[in-house]
């Protein structure tokens, strides 16, 4: 079933770019950057995907479940260090923190591993220690 959010988000006859500027703020809780917009865009103009199949896409994205993760185990909404951080992380390229890390050559991280290490934050350990 369609909420009252998805349909307005889906429907609203804006431009593609600002049902997107509307899915980024309400599913990553941030604006598009340059990057976002050319890789959404070019699905919906080009490869004609529908804003229904784009916003399954990015609700089903390593950055939405990130935003989801902190929301349910940190009790709080991602800020722009958290979000950086974690997704070098699925990315391979490391988050710097020498407890977490294990070189600049590792591998990309799965959800799980970045679980992990949330779980194993002081943040993390603060907010669930009883």
């Amino acid at each position: 079933m369609v909420t009252a959010e998805e349909k307005r988000m889906l429907c609203d006859p804006g431009s593609d770019k600002e049902f997107l500027e509307r899915v980024y703020q309400s599913e990553l809780n941030r604006k598009p950057d340059d990057e976002g917009y050319e890789y959404w865009l070019n699905d919906i103009q080009i490869k004609g995907e529908t804003r229904e199949e784009v916003l399954m896409n990015i609700r089903l994205s390593d950055e939405k479940w990130l935003v989801d993760i902190y929301r349910k185990e940190l009790n709080r909404e991602i800020d722009d260090e958290g979000r950086n951080w974690w997704m070098g992380d699925f990315r391979g390229q490391g988050s710097g923190k020498d407890h977490l890390t294990y070189g600049s050559d590792r591998p990309a991280q799965t959800r799980d591993q970045v679980l992990a290490n949330i779980k194993r934050s002081e943040e993390y350990k603060s907010k669930h220690s009883e």
